[in-house]
């Protein structure tokens, strides 16, 4: 739970860093490359996090990842 709580604080970080340059017009973010670039790598740095802690989760509860996408893709196969 350590790692979990420790992803948890990078989000917190990333977040408060990604809102002090986010611009308060979304002309100034459209018309700015370096601040768009900036943005969308904290928003990146923020959904990896996010991905990290999803599979510390599947891990520690010991769910069957194999399993399961075997289930997903028999359920599309189906639906398709």
């Amino acid at each position: 739970m350590n790692r979990i709580n420790e992803k948890v604080g990078e989000i917190r970080k990333y977040i408060d860093e990604l809102m002090d340059i986010v611009p308060n017009k979304f002309e100034d973010y459209k018309s700015n490359n370096l601040v768009k670039a900036g943005c969308e790598r904290y928003f990146e740095k923020i959904i990896e996090s996010i991905t990290d802690i999803a599979f510390m989760v599947i891990s520690k509860k010991k769910f069957e990842i194999q399993r399961m996408i075997s289930m997903h893709l028999r359920y599309w196969q189906k639906k398709g």
